[in-house]
This record gives C-alpha cells, structure tokens and sequence, in this order.
C-alpha cells in the first residue's frame, strides 16, 4: 500500500476520532468556584486549585454495568471506589463506559477533558488519571495522546499483551505510576513502556504482594489507594523540567548492609544482589562504605558476610572505609577512634588487593567530623598518612528513617504501609536534590558536581531503580567520587566543628559566615514516616 495514502488515511481517521470526542464533551465555564465531589464530566465552573482525578474503571465495569461481579474476584466496587478518592479530596471525574467503548475513541475524549482544565489555569501537576484494568490501557492512550509532561498517570493492572497495544503504539507521557500484584496473570511490569517512551518525566512502579491478581482492582484498597494519593503530591512546578548537565557520585554507607529488623543472610544476599543489578544496570560508579563489624557471626569473621563485599567488587565497584564498628568520633577518644578505623581496613583493604585496587577512601559514621578544631585536623593528618581521602557529602538526607519504616512494614505484613512509604521515598529524595542545588548555586554561584549519601538498605534495593530514574529526568550523568572531588567547591576551608552530622554545603558556608536564613528550606520527613520507623 502506498505510504503516502496510508499516511492519509490514518489522519482522516484520528480527526475522525478527535471530532467524536469533541461532540461528547461540553466546554464549561472559567472561574474559580469550588466543585467537589463525583462528576461525570468537566465541571461548569472550574476551581482552579482543586486536584482533578479521573477514574477510568475495568472492562467488567463496561460490559456488565456499575456493579457487576466476578467469580474469581466478587463484586467491582465501582462506586464505592469513586467515593473512596473523593474522601481522599479529589474532584474525581469518572462515568460508566457504554458497552463497547472504543479505547482510542474514549482516551481522545479524556485528552479533550483534561486540555479544557488545563486551558482554564489548572496546574498539569493538579490532574491525575488512574485507570483500572482496560482503564489503565485507555489511561497510556491519554498519555500517548496528550504528551504533556506534568500530568499524573496511575496505570493499575494493565501493561501485558492486550490487543490494544497490538493496534495502538503507546509512548507514555507524564508522570507514571504503574501498580500490579504479583500474582496477577493477565497484568505485568511497565518496564518495556517506560523503556521505549520518549516523554516519561517521572516514573515508578509498584508490585504488590498481595496475592489476589486482579482482584486488587475490585475494591479501594489502601494497597493502591495510598501509593495513587502520594503520586499527586509532585515537587514543585518547574523543578522536574530543568535539563541542566550536572554530575552525582552515588555513595552507599554501612555495608554489607543495614536493616533496624533481623535478617539471615540469604535474605542479605537477596538484598545485595538485587541492589547491585540496579547499579550496574545504570551503570553507576559507586562506592560503597564498609563497617567490618558486621562480617562477624557470633564472633567470627563469616565467609557468607565477606562474599557480600566480593559481589561489589566483582560488579567492578569500590570499597571504602566507615570504621569497624560505627564509632562516633564526637563521643570517642582520638586514639580510641584511631584504632577502630585501622581495624576496620584489614578485610576490606585484603579484598582490593585482590583487585589491584587501593583502599582510598574513608567516610565518617553520622558524618561526625570533630567537635573541636584539634581533634579535626589531627584526624585528618592520621587519615592523609593512611593514604584517606575524606569522603564528603553533599546531598544528605534521611533515606535511614525510610529505611526503618519500610523494614518495620515489612517485617509485620504490612505491604499497604510499606507500599506507602516506597511511593513517598523518591519524591521525598527529589526534594533535596532540588534543595541542595539551590543551595550549591546560592553559596558559588553554580551548581557544583554532587556526592549523594545513600545507605545498603532493603528500601533502596527495592527502590533504585526508581531512583536512578529521577537523578537522570534531573539531568545527572553519574561520575566517580573522586571526579566529584576535582570540583574546586572541595577544595573549600571547613572549619566545622558543631554536634550534627550536615552536608558539606553548608560547612563551607557556616565556614564563610552564612547566617540562619542561608539555611531554611531544607525539606522535612513526612510524619507519617517518622512514626513508622518508631523515632
């Protein structure tokens, strides 16, 4: 067939669909008045500030009416669904597909729907579709459609090999959340979407242990509920559109793992092993920091604790020194502190060997640098004729807190909260991320290169990916720590010597006088996850 007429033909056949949709919906009124509630279409007078969701339901939903049921699942909870979401403070627009519904006709309209918000002043950030099931299929059509890069999609259960994506090319746009359970056997990853997608801002994916498959869809179950209400919650406008070049070295603390809840070591291989095929996977540099202590088992050095440190060495990473046992340098004697560090290289710099690699870098526990100049300085000389570098942070956060919540979620059951907590954790690292680079340019007037502090958890192991995904949307190619220290911002005088452990951004500038407002912004831990972690 001639490739011009089907060219052509395909056009004529999208401005076919784009007039139905059209027909099919009516264009309100601009104005700020309040509507609230469940609507089946754009409301007549838009509120401007409100969070608009639309909620496209599953095909049993089409092809039996609002309340049919499932011999597998029970009954769809179509309504109480909607009103689920509007409790939760949405303007949750969302109807009843006639039986039949085209999925490329009905994504058009929606696209129509969310452009009349948009045209009177609603934020992109401020409207979120979540699609269940056939909903979700029509939800990535949206997407595809709409290419705007603000808007919030929640796909549920619905990435797989349906005939839809055989006659329809999906190339997301926005922000995507996808959500499956485990066992579902109709429904699997997004990965090859996110993949191939050339408009994807941010992305992440939730799989739920649940065991119920599709059936997580037939109900509001806080398992989903919670992850779609904190996915509205995007950083500010403008943060996530800047496509500045910048550079993060990624730092790993307290290796060969960290977990506020027992675990045997298969469950620390696991852990282990999924973390590194993350790093490797995007191909970061990292570097990970090791407190020997806990190669010891009941006393003794265990082979299945050290061949945790062998699997980053043989994926080609570094090994560094944190102390054998996590001393605080603000709390222990000099030479006490001395000692613990020299202990705490005999493994690790064995392991390097090996690799005809140095042992070169040492990270303070609790970044605990000295409470007074002389224990400070006389620190660093000990360090310097060690052949140590200290291994600065610039980007510090609290991913321990989330760490400690997600592992006490985890160790209960319960998947709804730790689901939660996942979904909240990238955001909440995004938020310091833009922090700190504010902070980098307030204090040199540019941005310098990064060192992120992470630490050898269950939660990033599950969640690096995710991460990784955002560092890039953010710009950041990933570089060795010590590229990041050729930056001459390192080369800063720091004379710290206060009680917190804080970044090194702001040691250079309290160490050039910066005052009390140079410091305000720094983002905060959601409450919710403070409590979990039990601080």
């Amino acid at each position: 067939m001639n490739d011009s007429f089907t060219r052509r033909a395909w056009q004529a056949s999208w401005t076919c669909v784009l007039l139905l949709a059209l027909a099919a919906v009516s264009y309100p009124q601009t104005a700020h008045s309040s509507q609230g509630g469940w609507l089946k279409d754009v409301p007549r007078l838009i509120d401007r500030q409100a969070k608009h969701l639309f909620y496209l339901h599953g095909f049993i939903v089409e092809n039996e009416g609002i309340r049919p049921t499932s011999p597998r699942y029970g009954v769809y909870e179509y309504e109480q669904i909607v009103r689920t979401l509007v409790n939760r403070g949405f303007v949750v627009i969302s109807e009843a597909r006639p039986k039949g519904t085209n999925p490329e006709v009905y994504a058009a309209k929606v696209v129509t729907q969310i452009q009349i918000l948009l045209k009177a002043g609603v934020p992109p950030q401020n409207i979120t579709v979540v699609g269940a099931s056939r909903g979700g299929a029509i939800a990535a059509i949206t997407s595809t459609l709409l290419k705007n890069r603000d808007v919030n999609y929640v796909i549920m259960a619905a990435c797989g090999n349906s005939t839809i994506y055989r006659n329809f090319k999906v190339d997301l746009w926005g922000n995507i959340l996808s959500i499956y359970d485990y066992k579902d056997d109709g429904a699997t990853t997004c990965r090859p979407f996110f993949d191939k997608s050339t408009g994807v801002n941010r992305r992440q994916e939730v799989v739920l242990k649940l065991g119920i498959g599709h059936g997580i869809l037939y109900r509001p179950l806080p398992e989903w509920v919670e992850p779609v209400v904190e996915w509205t919650r995007q950083p500010r406008k403008g943060a996530a559109r800047r496509t500045t070049h910048r550079e993060v070295a990624v730092t790993f603390d307290d290796l060969p793992f960290v977990s506020v809840t027992p675990r045997d070591d298969t469950a620390y291989t696991k852990m282990t092993a999924d973390l590194l095929r993350s790093i490797v996977a995007y191909k970061v540099p990292a570097v990970g920091f090791v407190n020997e202590i806990k190669l010891l088992d009941a006393g003794e050095q265990s082979d299945a604790r050290v061949s945790l440190l062998r699997m980053w060495l043989d994926a080609d990473l570094e090994l560094g020194n944190h102390t054998f046992s996590h001393l605080d340098l603000h709390t222990t004697p000099l030479a006490a502190f001395q000692a613990d560090a020299l202990r705490g290289e005999s493994v690790t710099r064995n392991l390097l060997a090996k690799k005809k690699m140095p042992l070169r870098y040492f990270r303070h526990p609790f970044l605990h640098t000295g409470r007074d100049l002389e224990t400070k300085r006389a620190f660093e000389q000990f360090l310097r004729e060690r052949g140590y570098s200290v291994a600065p942070v610039t980007i510090d956060n609290s991913d321990w807190i989330f760490a400690a919540a997600y592992a006490r979620a985890k160790e209960r059951g319960d998947e709804a909260t730790a689901t939660r907590i996942a979904a909240a954790y990238v955001p909440y690292m995004e938020s310091y991320f833009d922090y700190y680079e504010r902070q980098s340019i307030a204090l040199f007037g540019r941005e310098t290169k990064q060192v992120l502090l992470l630490h050898a958890n269950l939660l990033n192991a599950d969640c690096f990916d995710e991460l990784a995904d955002m560092m890039l949307r953010r710009g950041y190619s990933f570089i060795t720590l010590d590229d990041a220290l050729q930056d001459t911002a390192y080369d800063s005088a720091d004379t710290f010597t206060g009680t917190g452990g804080i970044s090194w951004l702001h040691r250079w500038a309290l160490t050039a006088g910066k005052r009390d407002e140079f410091f305000r912004g720094e983002p905060a831990t959601p409450e919710f996850v403070v409590k979990e972690a039990g601080l």
